[in-house]
């Protein structure tokens, strides 16, 4: 007998800014070490990863294709492709950064651009640095933002705030992801038998 029931293989993108711990957090989910040092992306980087979740009692298996594509403005040509066939995308802001927030409308529009409407999750990351700094964006405003992109566009955008210093809510991150992917499974296929 299978150790799972069902196997999904999503194509998911991590967009946002430089610094804004995009890589940080795959590293988290990965299980590797926090690293204080910032290295920039280069154009693409890419991980993988197999994570079992409960779907009404069964199980299903996803294998992670976990796209963390560079913040830099230089390298927008080069990672506009991967956004192609992408099932869902983390969109990640900084706490501590207030501009960060601001420009990730123009993340999404790109990405939508891409990959037509998919589900995503707007990403604070960067909460364990809250009580460090007095300018931080409140949760509130994540999450309004979020909503006011879910009423607008009619697709699931969710919102969580990480730390990828902590390791807090990276798995609840990709747990939003997945049911952003079962969103647009169950999207297509509702398509499909309409036809």
């Amino acid at each position: 007998m299978a150790l799972y029931d069902i196997k999904m293989i999503p194509k998911v993108v991590i967009i946002g800014e430089p610094a804004v711990g995009k890589t940080s957090l795959c590293n988290s989910f990965l299980g590797k070490p926090f690293s204080h040092a910032y290295l920039i992306t280069v154009g693409v980087d890419f991980f993988s990863k197999d994570a079992v979740y409960d779907l009404n009692g069964l199980k299903v298996l996803v294998s992670w294709q976990i796209w963390d594509l560079a913040g830099d403005y230089s390298y927008h040509d080069i990672i506009g492709p991967y956004y192609i066939g992408s099932d869902t995308a983390a969109v990640v802001y900084d706490i501590t950064r207030r501009d960060t927030l601001e420009k990730i409308r123009s993340w999404i529009f790109q990405l939508w651009e891409k990959s037509g409407q998919i589900p995503i999750v707007i990403v604070g990351n960067k909460k364990d640095l809250r009580n460090e700094t007095e300018e931080c964006v409140a949760p509130e405003e994540g999450q309004k933002f979020a909503e006011e992109l879910n009423k607008e566009y009619e697709i699931p955008v969710y919102f969580i705030e990480t730390s990828a210093k902590t390791g807090e809510n990276v798995e609840e991150l990709f747990k939003l992801m997945f049911k952003a992917i079962l969103w647009k499974k169950l999207k297509k296929e509702s398509e499909e038998h309409k036809e």
